[in-house]
């Protein structure tokens, strides 16, 4: 028999077949996944070596075995009319023609699909210590594109010019191989005399991207050059000249982008190659209608955010199937509902069909997730949210902005404090000069307790950046935490004068004026916060500190039974309810008010969080005064070992050992602990324990009393410090 009958025979040929087209099954799935779980280029070169040394070697396996009803077996064994190669042939075949339908079918989706599936993605963390990301080492692959030149140098080629400018940082932003430096940290050097290689090193890029746009009539000119900055050499450069559509201008963005790619060798992977080759509208009037409410969007004021929304329905109009005007909207709207005296509600009303609009017309669209994420965290759906931001991180690695958001989340909501910075640091990376980001890596080194860490951040911002709002707040924030309360209240002063619409500045003023020990101060902030915006939803929350700081918890409590009678699923006024109910020791009440405000804590097991802690403490001594001591016992050791783990300076923890060990029934204990955090000045909220009914023992202790005094004089002390301040102001 010749060789070629004999593979025949021993199906050599139909396992080659099978081996090959499940291997290029296996290659096309790991093509995919590949970049969905930021594995490295490695991993599909790997996977594909491993097949070739597989190929001989199930050849070889198929020519000296056989499948036989007892197993598999030499073929040198098995007697000729004992073979059934012939019935293990047809099996193969079928197994062939089975493998050629799922080759075939998966070819026809992955070639028709705009969907991915959502990957499990963490974001790549610069593990850095410094909050200062222009000492970080510079990378070869990233890239700062300057704002382009409006070269015809008239009033109406501006938007275009801008627009293209935005656009074209989003098409490259999307590139996860390159570091793109974000646009508010590049607008600084619009019209810039600044030499290449100072505006490098002060992104920390290795190259730029300068451009200029010149428009005529209909058509329009964009220059481009990518300069190497540590030569100042041109590594490309190229002239486009366009009728002026916007199919031309995305198709333009989409060129520019892969040979920016190419001439870095950054290379793109098939998502991302998709996602940039995109045309969002082919309408011109409603690309210029959302450029403008883009360039609107980023003023933050109410006026300007109103205008903005308007010009986003317009351009929404113009073509329904523009998603990104969607989002522009929703945008809007979340902005709204923070700089204006939007309702929250209304903002999800509106807002959330439109972001479903927007995902419906491209699921791919990395702003939609963003915002999706973002309308998600302020549902309070953490875990949607969470998965909505990696998400989006995913589509487009080099958003500052979802990164910004993210941080957010993890530090104000979740109390993963330590993973907060590390986000905001990233953010940082791709913002470097956005004072508004900077500002949040000081929150977020509050947050982990590295105090003096934070005031040399927002010291360093506000000397190159006065003027902005967020800083004078953070620096009163940080000083409340050590201590100073009186430099606290002089900085949010200063931030009331520079925004004097904004009522959560005037809010925290008045807190500050509490900690200050001076009562009637912060009411006077609080009726002209309300005279600014007399229908604002959170009067009530801030009357009840103020009624809690003179000792009026009772009114408190019937302002949150009343407003819960209005709205009786609303988590936070049950959580605020069940507080001022514990001052009247109506356990029961409160513990109810609890299991309803937060019902995944009351399992099997009592369930205790860093954000939580005060609370957890409460709901101990309330389980105690219920004959629960055992899993009173449980959550405080909870509790305890919540604090080992983490720095005790942050204002939710400042009073928390003497909270604990006064629910245990150790008085002098927790007068002692009471005495340490006094001698440390980081006090914030001294007045509550003045009122909380498991101190009562412990307030009666002689450490306390002395202790108490002893913080008195410092409040007093800091009393006399501002009007120094304040003096020294007016002289």
């Amino acid at each position: 028999m010749s060789l070629f009958k004999e593979l025949k025979r021993r199906n050599v040929f139909k396992v080659a077949g099978a081996y090959v087209i499940v291997s290029w099954l296996v290659i096309q799935v790991v093509s995919s996944v590949t970049p969905m779980l930021n594995l490295p280029e490695v991993f599909g070169r790997m996977v594909l070596v491993l097949l070739l040394i597989g190929f001989p070697i199930a050849a070889i396996f198929a020519w000296a075995f056989e499948m036989t009803p007892e197993g598999i077996k030499k073929e040198s064994v098995v007697e000729r009319d004992e073979s059934i190669t012939e019935t293990t042939g047809k099996k193969l075949e079928y197994s062939i023609i089975g493998l050629l339908v799922i080759a075939l079918g998966y070819f026809v989706w992955n070639s028709q699909t705009t969907e991915q599936p959502e990957p499990a993605v963490q974001p790549k963390i610069s593990s850095t210590p410094t909050d200062n990301p222009q000492i970080e080492t510079v990378r070869e692959k990233s890239i700062a594109v300057l704002p382009f030149t409006n070269m015809a140098n008239n009033p109406e080629s501006e938007p275009i010019t801008v627009g293209l400018h935005d656009d074209l940082l989003t098409h490259i932003s999307k590139i996860s191989a390159l570091k793109v430096i974000s646009r508010t940290s590049v607008l600084r050097y619009k019209d810039t005399k600044e030499s290449i290689a100072t505006i490098a090193k002060e992104l920390g890029v290795a190259n730029i991207l300068e451009g200029g746009v010149q428009k005529s009539g209909n058509q329009i000119r964009i220059n481009v050059q990518l300069i190497d900055a540590q030569t100042d050499e041109h590594i490309w450069a190229e002239i486009f000249d366009r009728e002026l559509t916007a199919s031309n201008i995305f198709k333009v963005q989409t060129e520019i982008s892969k040979k920016i790619a190419a001439a870095l060798k950054a290379q793109l992977t098939k998502a991302e190659n998709q996602s940039i080759s995109s045309i969002p509208t082919d309408n011109l009037e409603a690309y210029n209608a959302y450029l403008a409410g883009r360039q609107l969007l980023a003023k933050r004021d109410s006026d300007s955010l109103k205008k903005a929304r308007t010009l986003f329905q317009r351009a929404t109009e113009l073509d329904p199937n523009y998603a990104q005007a969607y989002v522009g909207e929703a945008n809007s709207l979340r902005l709204l509902s923070e700089y204006s005296d939007l309702p929250q509600e209304q903002m999800f009303n509106l807002g959330e069909p439109l972001i479903a609009k927007a995902l419906a017309l491209n699921p791919l669209l990395a702003d939609a997730q963003t915002t999706k994420a973002a309308y998600l965290d302020e549902a309070g759906d953490f875990e949607a949210a969470e998965k909505n931001y990696l998400y989006a991180l995913s589509l487009n690695p080099n958003n500052a902005q979802a990164y910004h958001w993210y941080g957010h989340m993890l530090r104000n909501d979740l109390g993963r404090f330590e993973e907060a910075l590390a986000i905001h640091r990233k953010a940082a990376e791709l913002e470097p000069l956005s004072s508004i980001i900077l500002n949040n890596v000081g929150w977020s080194l509050r947050s982990t307790g590295q105090l003096q860490a934070a005031l040399s951040q927002y010291q360093t911002i506000y000397e190159k950046s006065p003027g902005f709002p967020g800083v004078l707040t953070g620096l009163a924030w940080v000083n409340d935490d050590l201590g100073n309360f009186a430099l606290a209240v002089s900085w949010q002063n200063k931030a009331v004068e520079l925004d004097t619409a904004n009522i959560l500045n005037r809010y925290w003023l008045a807190w500050h004026y509490l900690n200050l020990g001076d009562l009637t101060a912060a009411q006077a902030e609080l009726e002209k916060a309300k005279r600014i915006t007399p229908t604002h939803g959170t009067y009530g929350f801030w009357e009840s500190k103020m009624e809690l700081f003179a000792g009026g918890f009772e009114a408190a409590q019937l302002r949150f039974t009343t407003a819960l009678e209005r709205d009786s699923t609303n988590i936070l006024l049950q959580k605020n309810l069940a507080r001022f109910t514990l001052f009247n020791s109506d356990c029961e009440s409160v513990i109810n008010l609890w299991q309803s405000a937060a019902p995944e804590n009351f399992g099997d097991e009592l369930r205790a969080d860093i954000m939580g802690l005060y609370d957890q403490i409460d709901i101990a001594w309330c389980l105690k005064q219920t004959n629960q001591a055992q899993a009173a016992d449980q959550l405080l050791a909870k509790a305890e070992d919540i604090l080992k783990k983490n720095p005790t300076e942050i204002y939710f923890r400042l009073f928390s050992k003497a909270g604990i060990l006064a629910v245990q029934g150790k008085p002098q204990a927790a007068a002692q602990a009471y005495a340490n955090t006094v001698a440390s000045k980081r006090t914030r909220g001294w007045y509550w324990v003045d009122h909380l009914p498991y101190f009562t023992e412990m307030r009666k202790q002689p450490v306390f009393i002395k202790a108490r005094e002893q913080l008195m004089q410092q409040l007093a002390q800091q009393r006399e410090l501002l009007a120094e301040y304040r003096k020294n102001e007016k002289t």
